[in-house]
């Protein structure tokens, strides 16, 4: 294959920068790989199962070059049944997230290091039975990048890195068209002055340009004891949605999301045959975009719909079985509780009617994960997930709020 001269360039720079116009001989290479790769069936009560590949992949073939130089190329994927998208209240059956990164690290001093990369991401959303993954219509994709700072400290003798990263990347959904613009020309003959209010807003009223400041921390309290915490704050842009007046008309105001998350996992080493801790997740998603509804008789017009703020909380407690073999097995519980309280959205009842009070919902989860290593690298893995939704609303023509999962996956892990 014939390069363009501007690639050639490109390339080469890339090389000289790497290598610092060293030599290429003096480059190493260092290979992480987990894979956790199960085939699962899940099955709502009182519904069809549904089957399919889960579990995650990460891969990093880290090329370390002279000057405290790097270069890391990286792709992960996470595969998931039933998955829960909270904005759009959507179910998924099947959910895969492939994502990929090429980053630069440079090392500063000894202490710190900074790092460049080009991210993308690319979700494939099964809502429905006759939705063929890959033409899904919540799939989206994302492209951006991100540069970050991190400060490599140790404590008790393990490393305990702060780090700061500023993100930028648009997200596209290439098979979602609002029903507005797909049904215009039935709009036209029904009721021309909303049409002609609609015009050519909206057709793609899911695609947006977002901004992110995070910062993330490890803290090793004791020997045995760390604590592992984060924050970031997205302001997402929309381009093509515009908020509704409380008469229902469409003004000039586009959408704007502003994202907060607060994370925090404490894990306790408490001897070689048991660790046990807890995650803690609190994200608060502030949005101005407003509904209306003409079809509701009290409260058509409901502003800031999406926002919400959700707390949850997840124990977990691994054991490693005392078996008379070097490689031992292990079992890991966890549990899950999680609560979701929106601001304004009011909860409905079976027929679609908001009711008075605002809409709430809470999730809980328990899970048992077992692995028999078979060597070093491989392990056969196995593993029960229940998970019970409670909400307050009760409308469910399109998505069901309140179920019932059962989800039993098996397969084989891989660590190098």
């Amino acid at each position: 294959m014939r390069m363009t001269p501007g690639i050639a360039a490109t390339a080469a720079g890339l090389v000289l920068w790497a290598t610092g116009g060293g030599a290429l001989a003096e480059t190493k290479v260092v290979t992480v790989l987990d894979a956790d790769l199960r085939g699962g069936y899940t099955r709502i009560r009182h519904g069809q199962g549904t089957s399919g590949a889960v579990g995650s992949v990460f891969v990093l073939p880290a090329i370390q070059f002279t000057g405290q130089r790097s270069l890391l190329p990286i792709y992960t994927f996470n595969g998931f049944l039933y998955d829960r998208l909270v904005e759009e209240s959507a179910l998924f059956q099947v959910r895969q997230v492939h994502a990929g990164s090429l980053g630069f690290k440079q090392g500063l001093s000894e202490s710190f290091s900074a790092k460049l990369s080009f991210e993308g991401t690319y979700a494939l959303n099964q809502e429905t039975r006759d939705e063929k993954l890959g033409n899904g219509l919540y799939d989206y994709y994302d492209l951006g990048g991100r540069g970050a700072l991190t400060y490599g400290r140790v404590q008790h003798g393990h490393r305990a890195p702060l780090s700061a990263s500023f993100k930028v990347y648009q997200r596209r959904y290439p098979n979602f068209e609002s029903l507005a613009a797909e049904n215009q020309k039935f709009l036209i003959q029904e009721d021309p002055a909303a049409a002609a209010a609609l015009a050519t807003k909206e057709k793609k009223p899911k695609d947006y340009l977002a901004y992110e400041l995070g910062s993330d921390a490890t803290w090793w309290l004791t020997p045995r004891m760390r604590l592992n915490a984060g924050y970031s704050a997205a302001l997402a842009f929309y381009e093509d949605r515009f908020l509704r007046t409380s008469q229902g008309e469409i003004s000039d105001t586009k959408r704007l999301d502003h994202i907060h998350q607060l994370n925090g996992r404490l894990l306790v080493v408490h001897s070689r045959s048991w660790q046990y801790g807890v995650g803690i997740r609190n994200l608060f998603f502030a949005s101005n975009d407003s509904r209306y509804d003409a079809d509701q008789p009290v409260t058509p017009f409901m502003p800031r719909f999406y926002q919400h703020y959700s707390v949850a909380m997840t124990p977990f407690v691994t054991w490693v079985l005392p078996f008379e073999r070097e490689l031992k097995p292990r079992v890991r519980m966890s549990a899950g509780v999680l609560g979701r309280f929106f601001s304004h959205r009011l909860a409905q009842e079976g027929d679609g009617v908001f009711k008075n009070n605002k809409q709430h919902e809470q999730e809980y989860s328990l899970g048992l994960t077992g692995w028999y290593p078979l060597t070093k690298e491989f392990s056969l893995a196995t593993g029960v997930y229940g998970r019970v939704a409670r909400s307050n609303t009760r409308f469910e023509q399109f998505i069901p709020y309140n179920y019932e999962l059962l989800t039993i996956t098996g397969g084989i892990t891989l660590s190098l």
